[in-house]
């Protein structure tokens, strides 16, 4: 897979013009974070002992769109920071969902619009918020005859199926 990628995004460089890459990704520092373990204590001193790292706390999370046009032009596009705290879930992983990638998408979708930025290539992991469905898409766990009535307002003919075959049906035309 990530040969593909590497091809593509060689391809994606020889056009004529070149096309821009914009990597979007999520990450989160934690409040107590020290960088390379930075400490006021010193390693050889018998007597005092270093506090336990500190695993609790705020967390910032945020959603950055990094735009790659080449080593002298690159430049953040988009960044939404917020603040997790010990009341949200654990990962801030976690407190990203469908709808606020979204929404933040939108957002930078919006500010390459505002750059007159077209024709770029995003880049985004394959993380499972980014392949989530609309609101109201049908699921599985609906009743068969919602399941019968999403299918005829689809124009999906499956005439009196079990409720798997019409789930079949109906996942085979919203995965399209």
């Amino acid at each position: 897979m990530q040969d593909i990628y590497v091809q593509k995004e060689a391809d994606a460089r020889l056009e004529e013009p070149p096309r821009s890459l914009m990597y979007i990704n999520e990450p989160y520092i934690h409040h107590h974070y020290a960088r390379h373990g930075d400490s006021l204590y010193d390693p050889d001193d018998k007597l005092s002992q270093p506090p336990m790292a500190k695993h609790k706390g705020r967390r910032l999370c945020f959603v950055a769109g990094v735009k790659s046009s080449g080593p002298d032009n690159s430049h953040l596009v988009e960044l939404e920071i917020s603040q997790g705290d010990q009341r949200q879930p654990k990962s801030c992983q976690a407190m990203f969902t469908h709808d606020f990638f979204v929404d933040s998408f939108a957002d930078v979708l919006d500010e390459l619009e505002r750059l007159e930025q077209y024709s770029v290539i995003i880049v985004m992991d394959n993380v499972k918020y980014h392949r989530g469905r609309a609101n109201g898409t049908p699921n599985g766990s609906i009743k068969k005859t919602v399941m019968l009535n999403e299918c005829r307002t689809l124009g999906l003919d499956v005439p009196n199926a079990s409720k798997p075959v019409i789930w079949n049906a109906l996942m085979t035309y919203i995965d399209k």
